[in-house]
């Protein structure tokens, strides 16, 4: 009896320790994937404000295109920048730098909220020195991506390749393990880099080796808050979705007036302002709840002392 008490009080720690571990883990994890829903409720009337500025951009970019003969931009019709940029036409060379600006700002006014909360502004949107080095770790990212992008899968296949020739008859199942090993590097690299931007914003420099070295034991934790993310957002896309064939509904049920160019121009212009609205809520909502995820984790890894 007195040996198995003795084994209770050893394991108590360790259990102590696991309990811990869990509740400090769902904190982690829900805090950061619920930060983007807590800033909206916060502050809805910056919220309403960001997406104002967006409907007033996208409705003026739709005017234009519509006054020069061209169709407005219709929520969820374009995905990717290369689509949004072959939509614009010869305009892309002015709209999507303006778009890039913008989601600049929105990422940086968003980060600003959940770090720096006693902050103030015009609902914290600001262009300064904050939002040139978003921008340009945000570049340099990209291209990397582009540049390095299968890198991964050059390397797997390259030590797959002496296998591959050694067992032929396993190609099938090699190619398949190679390809889920891929895409398990490239989650892995993708969630290790994620907090980048963050960081680089609320410590106002670039860190070359850091932004590595600041997510290391947190891989799980933040996968789990991306997770949830991408169920938030799926949520949200649908009901968006709903709205927007409700709404090409309501507009093909009108009809295009005939023998009236003018009344022609007005519907379209209408329409143009509907659709700025809901292309602005598809930017902004999803970027609300990305940006302040990140932000949120990126506070609670440094106050774990991360680095």
């Amino acid at each position: 009896m007195r040996r198995s008490f003795l084994m209770s009080a050893d394991a108590l720690p360790a259990r102590l320790f696991a309990r811990l571990w869990r509740s400090a883990f769902r904190r982690f994890v829900f805090g950061a994937a619920f930060e983007g829903v807590a800033v909206m409720r916060r502050e809805p009337g910056a919220v309403f404000s960001w997406i104002g500025v967006w409907t007033f951009a996208l409705a003026t970019i739709a005017i234009i295109k519509t006054l020069s003969g061209g169709a407005p931009i219709v929520a969820g019709a374009a995905v990717g920048s290369a689509s949004l940029a072959r939509s614009f036409g010869p305009l892309a060379i002015l709209f999507v730098p303006v778009l890039l600006v913008l989601w600049i700002m929105t990422t940086a006014t968003v980060f600003r909220a959940v770090i720096r909360p006693d902050e103030h502004g015009w609902h914290l949107l600001k262009l300064g020195p904050d939002e040139a080095r978003l921008g340009v770790i945000t570049a340099i990212a990209f291209g990397l991506v582009v540049i390095f992008g299968s890198g991964p899968a050059l390397i797997l296949f390259a030590m797959a390749k002496p296998v591959l020739a050694a067992v032929p008859a396993m190609g099938r199942w090699i190619v398949f393990g190679g390809a889920v090993a891929t895409v398990a590097l490239d989650f892995l690299i993708a969630v290790r880099l994620s907090l980048v931007a963050v960081h680089t914003f609320a410590e106002g420099r670039f860190h070359v080796f850091g932004y590595w070295r600041l997510t290391r034991r947190h891989f799980w934790r933040l996968l789990a808050s991306y997770v949830i993310v991408f169920l938030q957002i799926t949520v949200f896309l649908v009901v968006l979705g709903a709205l927007v064939v409700l709404f090409t509904w309501a507009a093909m049920s009108v009809g295009t007036p005939h023998g009236a160019d003018l009344a022609r121009r007005a519907l379209l212009l209408i329409y143009a302002g509907i659709a700025a609205l809901l292309s602005a809520s598809l930017f902004v909502i999803p970027s609300t709840i990305i940006s302040a995820c990140q932000a949120f984790a990126y506070k609670a890894i440094i106050a774990e002392g991360a680095i």
